[in-house]
């Protein structure tokens, strides 16, 4: 991953290249810079997949600078010694707020944090080229590759049931019986899944409404899938699923 460290403390330029060697792998460090312009140049030059940047610098604020560079820095890492600014910091999107002194295991953490979402991004830029290809009709036809430990699968999306949360990972349940379980979140499959057909009635659960078999009303609601998943309903989520199922000229 290709790193753009700014930073008007050389010092803490030189713990941070320091931590990076002895706590994370495969990290290049492709520039260093003392002042945010410098860093603008470097950004432009680099496309850095993760920016450290200091939050106070003498000709700006790093705030500012990722404000105005966000599309073109793929991870932020604020470091400062004002904790006054860690909302500002969050609402860009930052994927880690770091407190001076820098802790290595800290550093470490936020990498890795930087690594996970560029695998994310790069399988939500995988699976739009083959949406694109395959074409995206409420799901008729579009597919959807999905990776276990031992295999790749393409599935079409109208063979998927469900997607359960199971921890860190995702279960796939499939029409023809099969269990697929990905290193994957849910969230992550509820921004790549077409929005009008999968929907997440509970946070557990992302169902595909074509296979939605009936509505029970009984123990506060649940969905009965056609494998005979019973899929409990929010409270928040039921009038809007409902609907969906009504538009849809189902049976409710």
């Amino acid at each position: 991953m290709r790193v753009v460290i700014v930073d008007d403390e050389k010092r803490c330029v030189e713990v941070v290249i320091s931590l990076l060697t002895e706590y994370c792998s495969g990290i290049d460090v492709v520039g260093i810079s003392h002042s945010i312009a410098e860093g603008r140049r470097l950004i432009k030059q680099y496309s850095p997949d993760i920016v450290f940047v200091d939050i106070e610098m003498p000709d700006g604020t790093g705030v500012e600078l990722v404000g105005q560079m966000q599309h073109e820095i793929g991870n932020v890492v604020f470091i400062t010694g004002h904790d006054k600014y860690a909302i500002n910091a969050f609402r860009l999107s930052a994927v880690d707020f770091l407190l001076k002194p820098l802790d290595g295991r800290d550093l470490a953490v936020a990498v890795e944090k930087c690594k996970e979402r560029r695998r994310n991004n790069a399988l939500k830029d995988q699976l739009k080229v083959l949406q694109q290809r395959l074409g995206n009709d409420r799901g008729e036809k579009s597919q959807i590759v999905l990776s276990d430990k031992d295999s790749l699968y393409f599935v079409k999306m109208k063979e998927i049931i469900l997607c359960e949360a199971t921890g860190s990972y995702s279960k796939f349940k499939l029409i023809d019986g099969k269990e697929i379980l990905v290193s994957k979140n849910l969230k992550n499959y509820e921004e790549l899944l077409p929005n009008e057909v999968f929907v997440r009635p509970h946070h557990s659960f992302l169902i595909n409404i074509t296979h939605v078999k009936r509505f029970d009303r009984n123990e506060g609601g649940f969905l009965v899938m056609v494998d005979g998943s019973r899929i409990p309903v929010a409270s928040r989520r039921k009038d809007e699923l409902l609907d969906m199922l009504i538009q849809g000229q189902r049976e409710v």
